[in-house]
């Protein structure tokens, strides 16, 4: 696995992309179907951020929408 490529973001689209996978993974452990597993995937491919940073932002979505 390549590891994390530096690329520089600013912290809003930082912040969005994080959201925007934490609002999927949430939506999708509700009853409205959602793509998180496409979200995560393509987050997972541009190795921006590390893996395990994505997998607890999808863990807490589905876990807290599922409360």
């Amino acid at each position: 696995m390549p590891p994390c490529r530096q690329q520089p973001h600013d912290l809003f689209t930082d912040s969005l992309d994080l959201w925007g996978l934490f609002a999927s993974s949430f939506i999708s452990s509700t009853l409205l179907p959602g793509g998180s597993e496409v979200v995560l995937g393509y987050l997972v491919n541009t190795a921006t951020y590390p893996v395990w940073l994505l997998l607890l932002v999808a863990t807490l979505g589905n876990g807290l929408g599922a409360a």
